[in-house]
């Protein structure tokens, strides 16, 4: 057996090699006492550095941002907390202005669902009851608690059709009532009407957003049917109102392939299936 290549002092991307070891690995290799860029020490095999199977301690393979004096509302980050490879998470310890810290995950930080300590979801709430005479049970307050759990709540039962559609709420609603609530009031807000996003395809913001009944609500579902006549596009359900036609009659001859003419002119009658056309 020919003598072995002294690997002392090479290097293999962040590895420098300090030693040989009297330590061999399971196929007999020679073992290397190796030490890191980022100062940890270590033993790799003479295969695993000469075939490019280790360049380092792990350390890169983890891809820090580092937070460190960044602020997030009320809160500035202090120090890492914890990292969890498994759960590709980091964990920050906060300072609140209120004084309190606290460790949150850097994801909550960096998407603003995590503000401050939890005093500032206290003030709201006390300003609310006190200044505007709105709690927990107010209906605006409702409105806006549950436009963000269908849009951030995997448990909510509207999340598939909202959040898991890359529905959102703009950063200033998502994170001050009172601003929801300022939009609303200025927006011609009123207890009988509903919070309705112009452009299905988007989030709730206050260029997509308006207060609306029942029935424009309705008619602005991406579900809706809608037939053309005279120049006019409408829903089945407007359709029904200007022509007496019930919605299930229009919603079927569309179905079967009627054209929006014959889906309008074509009259009802009681004897004739209402999926054929009449002859």
């Amino acid at each position: 057996m020919g003598k072995s290549i002294d690997l002392t002092g090479k290097r293999y991307g962040k590895l420098t090699v300090i030693e040989k070891t009297d330590a061999r690995d399971s196929a007999g290799c020679i073992m290397w006492k190796c030490r890191c860029d980022c100062g940890n020490e270590k033993k790799y095999s003479t295969n695993s550095l000469n075939r490019g199977l280790v360049t380092s301690c792990g350390c890169g393979q983890i891809k820090l941002e580092d937070l460190t004096g960044k602020r997030f509302g009320r809160l500035t980050v202090v120090e890492l907390d914890k990292y969890s490879p498994k759960s590709h998470g980091t964990r920050w310890l906060c300072k609140c202005d209120c004084g309190k810290q606290k460790t949150i995950l850097a994801s909550c930080l960096k998407r603003g669902l995590t503000t401050s300590c939890g005093c500032f979801s206290s003030e709201q709430k006390s300003k609310r009851t006190k200044t505007h005479g709105f709690g927990n049970g107010d209906r605006l307050y409702r409105i806006w608690s549950n436009m963000k759990s269908r849009c951030y709540s995997q448990a909510d039962r509207n999340f598939k059709r909202y959040g898991a559609r890359g529905i959102d709420i703009c950063q200033e609603w998502r994170t001050d009532f009172l601003k929801f609530r300022e939009w609303a009031v200025a927006n011609g807000y009123q207890d009988k009407l509903s919070i309705d996003r112009i452009d299905n395809n988007m989030g709730y913001s206050p260029d997509n957003c308006r207060w609306t009944d029942t029935i424009t609500q309705n008619n602005n579902r991406r579900t809706n049917v809608h037939i053309t006549y005279c120049g006019e596009t409408h829903t089945t359900a407007e359709w029904s109102k200007i022509t007496g036609i019930k919605p299930a009659t229009l919603v079927s001859r569309k179905a079967h392939g009627w054209s929006d003419e014959e889906c309008i002119e074509v009259p009802i009658s009681q004897s004739n299936n209402q999926t054929t056309r009449k002859k």
